[in-house]
């Protein structure tokens, strides 16, 4: 991943940073927070200079971090070029102690952290040294951490153990990754159909992949029945266990897949599959586990779970931002 980031045109990490500033200047955390803790970036890094200038200009307090023996120490800095040594621990731009007001972890609002790699829930993969995880453990708990990154840091899923602090939003430039959960209850057939309507009310119908996990007489094809009638589509939607996908016509498409039948997928099948999965129109995939890291990024996941009593749980698992209005439900 370091090499990826090295290997970026001048020009397109320009034109991303530039991206990632305005993202991360609009959001509602930053424009809330007194005092935000950034980073002084690397070259290759997501840029931190623009929004660290306008973060100084609307009057912000405005931190960064200095490496002292195995952990981060917080400096205020009121001149991005004056306060800042060229060279401190790592080759990292740090404050100088002498110019710069000590701050306390407790005293920041917002924390803005890089990293190495991240997935969609949150998980960042660092130099392995744990500075941030420990500089994390100390802040408020109603202080968010927001990770800075390019979108191709951003892969399918990281390992972490529990020591890794997670972070509550990872900003690209292309998207906004904002892990949010969501339970609900269906005591009947019926009810489950009307959860897939109110999904598709609340934003679903614009299109995507539900990616729709659970054991045998969850009510995964009960759902898809109900997202097949909320959409007007002719006939009654059916496993496509044999047939591995089935199109629904209405005014969104409705593409029903269902990996059931599948162990792995072999390196000639994932063509299909990603022909597949990347339909225009909503894409509903059973047993979606299956298909591993071909899943994109920002699927929408749906979890069930058969109670004893034979009540449904269902749990709507987001990634992106603009996916929260799903949860309405």
């Amino acid at each position: 991943m370091r090499d990826m980031r090295a290997s970026q045109d001048p020009r397109a990490i320009r034109y991303k940073n530039q991206k990632i500033a305005s993202a991360v200047l609009s959001l509602p955390e930053i424009q809330a927070a007194q005092c935000v803790a950034a980073y002084a970036s690397l070259p290759t890094e997501a840029g931190t200079d623009e929004m660290i200038s306008s973060l100084l200009d609307q009057k912000k307090h405005v931190v960064l971090p200095r490496v002292n023996g195995n952990n981060l120490e917080l400096y205020r800095i009121r001149d991005l070029r004056d306060d800042l040594a060229p060279q401190g621990a790592f080759s990292i731009r740090e404050p100088i102690p002498n110019r710069c007001e000590r701050i306390s972890p407790s005293s920041v609002d917002l924390f803005l952290i890089p990293g190495v790699a991240f997935d969609p829930f949150g998980s960042r993969l660092g130099f392995g040294a744990g500075y941030y995880d420990r500089l994390l453990s100390l802040r408020r708990q109603d202080a968010a951490a927001a990770a800075l990154a390019f979108e191709f840091q951003v892969v399918h899923a990281l390992e972490t153990t529990e020591r890794d602090i997670p972070a509550d939003l990872v900003v690209t430039e292309e998207s906004i990754y904002e892990l949010t959960l969501s339970a609900f209850t269906s005591a009947s057939e019926e009810e489950t159909r009307k959860l897939a309507q109110r999904l598709l009310e609340n934003g679903l119908r614009n299109g995507g992949l539900i990616a729709i996990h659970g054991g045998l007489g969850t009510g995964k094809t009960v759902f898809v029945q109900g997202l097949a009638a909320a959409l007007g589509a002719k006939g009654q939607a059916v496993s496509p266990t044999f047939v591995f996908c089935r199109e629904y016509r209405a005014a969104v498409p409705l593409f029903h897949a269902d990996c059931y039948r599948i162990e792995a997928i072999s390196p000639e099948d994932e063509e299909f599959w990603r022909e597949t999965i990347n339909q225009p129109g909503i894409v509903a995939v059973e047993w979606a586990e299956r298909l591993g890291a071909l899943i994109p990024k920002n699927a929408i996941h749906l979890f069930g779970d058969l109670r004893d009593d034979g009540k449904r749980e269902w749990t709507l698992a987001t990634v992106l931002r603009d996916q929260k209005s799903l949860h309405k439900v």
